[in-house]
């Protein structure tokens, strides 16, 4: 497809703007302050941060993948549209794609506005995210084009690609942007935007016993041989000792080490 005129596919109408050509913030991230890390995919012409925008017309749901440029949690995702007042459902995603289950889903509303400005939608549940994976969100059911809901997209991002309708769309992607919070009170390597135990902090493993585990450092909870079974990330930033109090398990665990199946239990619960 040229960058110029109009394009036609799967429903969608694609009007190529004329003036943004260049692209010089492909999939940048720049520091917002010392604690967050913005992602960002837009047109280098500074009075418009998309080169394209289509509209969709068969209640299709829209999505876009990343990459992370640094451990954390994306708080906040913006988007770039024009049309009438709605409401539709914001998904995100650990992977690349929109096909699977989302980590979480809330109802977001878009205001009555054609002036083509940045929607920014803060994510209630903050999703945790490596430097180096891909993550993706989706905005499910975007008005039917009658309702003159517009989308705005720009062209060369290597870091992700556009979804519709969870079909990716390889030469096109969205303008957009996402926030991810790095912030680490209590410097156990998980975000405080995910850290579900505020003043980590690591003692002495017990006498551990087969299929037992325990947390002594950041690198996460090993089993008697050392070797990594769980890191914090997957335990929401928290230690043996946490872990034991919140869950009310019982004396055996600080004695010996938490069961693998107990501490199954806590990851499923607080993911």
């Amino acid at each position: 497809m040229g960058k110029h005129g109009i394009a036609r596919t799967a429903g969608v109408r694609m009007f190529v703007g004329m003036g943004a050509v260049a692209l010089l913030t492909l999939g940048t991230a720049s520091a917002a302050s010392a604690e967050e890390v913005v992602i960002e995919h837009l047109s280098a012409d500074p009075e418009s941060p998309f080169d394209f925008g289509f509209t969709l017309c068969n209640d299709e749901a829209l999505g876009q993948s990343f990459t992370a440029t640094a451990t954390g949690s994306v708080t906040e995702v913006t988007i770039f549209r024009s049309g009438i007042e709605a409401t539709t459902t914001l998904s995100v995603y650990d992977g690349d794609g929109t096909s699977g289950e989302p980590v979480s889903t809330q109802l977001v509303s878009f205001a009555d506005d054609f002036g083509f400005e940045p929607r920014v939608f803060t994510l209630e549940a903050p999703l945790p995210v490596v430097a180096g994976n891909r993550y993706s969100f989706e905005f499910e059911h975007i008005p039917e084009c009658q309702n003159q809901a517009f989308v705005w997209g720009a062209y060369g991002y290597n870091g992700g690609t556009s979804f519709l309708d969870d079909v990716a769309q390889a030469d096109l992607d969205l303008a957009f942007r996402v926030v991810i919070d790095t912030s680490d009170e209590d410097g156990d390597k998980v975000a405080d935007a995910a850290d579900q135990c505020a003043g980590t902090t690591f003692g002495d493993a017990p006498d551990l016993r087969p299929n037992r585990l325990w947390s002594t450092s950041v690198a996460g909870f090993a089993d008697r041989d050392g070797v990594i079974r769980y890191t914090l990330a997957d335990t929401a930033g928290c230690s043996a000792e946490q872990i034991i109090a919140a869950a009310g398990l019982g004396k055996g665990h600080g004695a010996h080490g938490i069961s693998v199946g107990a501490l199954r239990d806590w990851v499923a619960a607080t993911h």
